[in-house]
């Protein structure tokens, strides 16, 4: 079993269940299965993290389901205190597309019946986590592959636990993936290739299970 204490646990979410009222330690369970594709994202500047991840299910061919969860945040590590936006919910299938080396992803979320959003404020000192809803952000993202001595393939299998504050993520399953470069925006801010981790992938009969404390 692995287990991963840090920021980026939307790279292998599927799909989030939280309160978006009231504070972190509401707890809440879901779980889910992720079956097919997916592409992720994660950069970080010191102060400022940008998680988002689409992932497909294709358990039942004929009624596909694309799932795109995101969250950034800024930490003042003086107060202890983070702020920032977070989505969760189903997508279009034709928003995100991915093929063995590259994927893409172009949804505007506002027009996403059902999406869900917040911005939040989140005191680590007490726990205590307050969101309020907001309309998301629009999202514009290409994933290509690396290739030559740059291309590095990875398989996990077994079970990971991602833990993020209040929230824990545990998948059971085995995921392929590889790294690559992106380009795009998010929230009308180009992405910054440099530096991040962008991984395509593919999810084979994965069961997640999220947790909020």
């Amino acid at each position: 079993m692995g287990v991963i204490d840090g920021l980026k646990w939307f790279a292998v979410a599927g799909v989030v269940s939280l309160s978006v009222g009231g504070v972190a330690n509401a707890k809440e369970v879901t779980k889910f299965k992720a079956n097919g594709g997916v592409a992720t994202h994660f950069s970080a500047d010191g102060s400022t993290t940008l998680n988002f991840a689409a992932t497909r299910d294709d358990t039942n061919a004929t009624k596909p389901v694309t799932n795109f969860n995101f969250q950034r945040q800024t930490c003042d590590f003086s107060t202890n205190i983070c702020t920032g936006i977070q989505g969760f919910g189903q997508i279009p299938n034709s928003d995100f597309k991915i093929e063995n080396k590259n994927a893409r992803l172009n949804v505007n979320l506002a027009a996403v019946s059902g999406y869900t959003a917040f911005s939040f404020v989140r005191d680590n000192n007490t726990g205590e986590q307050t969101n309020t809803p907001i309309t998301p952000p629009s999202v514009n993202v290409e994933w290509k592959q690396h290739t030559g001595a740059a291309l590095i393939q990875i398989k996990t299998s077994g079970t990971q636990i991602i833990k993020v504050g209040s929230t824990t993520t545990k998948q059971v399953g085995t995921t392929f993936f590889t790294k690559a470069s992106v380009s795009g925006s998010f929230a009308g801010v180009p992405l910054v290739d440099a530096g991040s981790d962008n991984n395509i992938g593919n999810n084979e009969n994965v069961s997640i299970t999220i947790t909020t404390d």
